[in-house]
């Protein structure tokens, strides 16, 4: 069954308002559409408007691509922005442990020094046949 001219130019304009609300609904400007598409705006206008348009059936699959796009790129941000907010608060952690870790140690170190003097002093003592 073949279309006529007008039932195609009905189906243009509604897939043209389709298009618009979409890239409204995700609140790109056609300007910037147009940028990430390299083409004109005024060419996506007559897209949008229904018009013809010289590969519609092309661009229209082109137009919803590149909207699905960008909204890949914001949640691979978002996803980015909270690992490195994740990633900086393990560090954190990790230096907080060690800090607590290397305030063990020389505390431990500490002990082991004295009670190694005391082992030396109580040597020393011996040597002198003296007792404590």
């Amino acid at each position: 069954m073949k279309k006529t001219i007008n039932e195609r130019e009905a189906e243009w304009i509604n897939e043209g308002a389709r298009l618009k609300k979409l890239r409204e609904d995700h609140q790109m400007s056609r300007a910037e559409l147009a940028r990430l598409m390299n083409t004109s705006d005024t060419r996506l206008a007559r897209l949008e408007n229904g018009e013809g348009v010289r590969d519609a059936g092309i661009l229209s699959h082109f137009y919803e691509h590149i909207i699905k796009h960008q909204d890949l790129v914001k949640e691979l941000d978002t996803l980015y922005f909270e690992w490195m907010l994740m990633e900086e608060h393990v560090i954190n952690d990790i230096k907080e442990k060690s800090l607590k870790e290397n305030t063990k140690t020389s505390k431990v170190n500490k002990i082991d020094l004295d009670s190694t003097k005391g082992i030396q002093f109580s040597k020393n003592l011996k040597r002198l046949n003296l007792t404590v």
